[in-house]
């Protein structure tokens, strides 16, 4: 990260954070669920972050500026096991460079029960429950790093601890059966692949 994009970085956490954290837990019970937060600031390889620990896993809430078109910014949420880093994409898993950070919509699907071919068959639809939130909430005015975290929090209350313990490294039997989830999923539907990063199915 150079200075230029450490310096708008800063700018972003002095006059953005306070507003990011009020919004995230206005929508989102995190002492419900045993969070807490660990994390403010820059991370070297993501946006601006706030991370929340809990006994189970790691959860990322990541600003990032949307396009000035656009006229809003976008929330994105990473979720971790304890071993993933505050400032790192990738680490050494079982002696290869793997994913330890994830997107939600994998996870979903795999906790729905759905096979890989049928989760490469949704790809590009929401998971169920993200789909009944914006059937429920259509006409809702809230900005979309609101609308974010009330669907995230509308997840963690269809799914409970079962959501958590997929992460958790205390449960390494379902870790496994969704790490293969996954290598199922992209050997089906391969897409393409940035060279520079471990390959998709790597995930730890």
């Amino acid at each position: 990260m150079n200075d230029e994009v450490r310096d708008a970085y800063q700018k972003i956490i002095e006059k953005e954070f306070p507003n990011f954290v009020q919004i995230l837990e206005t929508c989102v019970d995190f002492r419900k669920w045993g969070f807490k937060q660990t994390f403010y600031g820059i991370a070297e390889e993501f946006a601006p972050s706030i991370i929340y620990d809990s006994a189970s896993c790691r959860v990322r809430f990541e600003w990032n500026r949307g396009e000035p078109k656009d006229g809003y910014n976008i929330l994105r949420i990473r979720y971790g096991r304890l071993h993933a880093p505050d400032d790192r994409r990738f680490i050494i898993w079982n002696g290869r460079l793997s994913h330890c950070w994830h997107q939600l919509n994998l996870a979903l699907n795999f906790l729905d029960g759905l096979s890989p071919n049928e989760a490469v068959e949704r790809q590009n639809k929401w998971p169920y429950v993200i789909d009944q939130f914006i059937q429920a909430n259509k006409g809702r005015t809230w900005s979309e790093m609101e609308w974010t975290a009330r669907a995230h929090a509308t997840v963690w209350e269809h799914y409970g601890h079962s959501l958590f313990h997929l992460f958790d490294l205390h449960y390494p039997d379902t870790w496994e059966q969704f790490a293969y989830f996954v290598k199922e999923f992209y050997r089906l539907n391969p897409g393409a692949h940035d060279p520079n990063e471990p390959f998709p199915e790597l995930v730890c």
